[in-house]
């Protein structure tokens, strides 16, 4: 059997109860099941070979392994950009939990939507719960302050995923947290802000205080103008 790919595998894709609901490079079939209490990765390679004159393709196991426990229900599963990490929602009753390469968290009264979400290295995974009326940031399975609201889209990592900032509402004020260190209140902070430099070593955000806007960079506040442009 001589294969004509030279070992570059085909599209990959996940599929749960046969269902396609995601495609994943590198070249790997992923496929999650749900057995029992527990959710499933199957991971396969495919290739396609030439056998006989005619196209075939062929399939073979790497591994099986569980990936955490499965409740009630699963909602916001999201795989690492690399494709090597799971994290996801589940429920027990009232009770939510984030599950992360099988470890699980402790028990909130819900999970915001649009996370867990992963750092862009994969390394770290960060998500929004409910307390009551209160919402934290977890990260690293690390509870910060409790505030009234948590911005929609954060946390945010920076591009090496060392560090992460979020915006959270605090009564009728706002503040940025970076890296766990809660920053001076203000009447605002911008929308798609804080944001991180390239190397992620400076983050910065607009404020406003009033009709005044200025610009904090690395937690010092610059002028304040009328207005700064985007």
């Amino acid at each position: 059997m001589a294969s004509y790919c030279d070992g570059e595998w085909e599209g990959r894709q996940v599929k749960a109860c046969g269902r396609t609901i995601f495609q994943q490079e590198p070249r790997l079939t992923k496929a999650m099941l749900w057995l029992g209490a527990g959710l499933i990765l199957s991971v396969t390679s495919s290739c396609s070979s030439l056998n006989g004159g005619s196209p075939t393709k062929v399939e073979k196991k790497i591994e099986e392994q569980k990936l955490g426990p499965l409740h009630d229900s699963m909602v916001g599963w999201l795989f690492s950009k690399d494709g090597l990490h799971l994290a996801y929602a589940t429920n027990q009753g009232a009770k939510w939990f984030a599950v992360a390469d099988g470890q699980v968290g402790p028990e909130y009264d819900g999970i915001e939507g649009g996370t867990p979400v992963f750092s862009p290295d994969g390394n770290r995974v960060a998500y929004v719960a409910a307390k009551g009326d209160k919402r934290v940031v977890v990260v690293d399975g690390q509870a910060g302050p409790r505030y009234d609201a948590i911005r929609k889209g954060h946390p945010v990592f920076s591009p090496g995923g060392k560090r992460f900032a979020y915006a959270a509402q605090k009564g009728n004020k706002q503040v940025v947290v970076i890296d766990g260190q809660v920053g001076p209140e203000y009447g605002g902070i911008a929308e798609g802000h804080p944001v991180f430099s390239p190397d992620g070593n400076r983050v910065a955000y607009v404020a406003a205080n009033g009709f005044k806007r200025f610009v904090v960079i690395d937690g010092q506040a610059g002028p304040e103008c009328d207005g700064i442009g985007e």
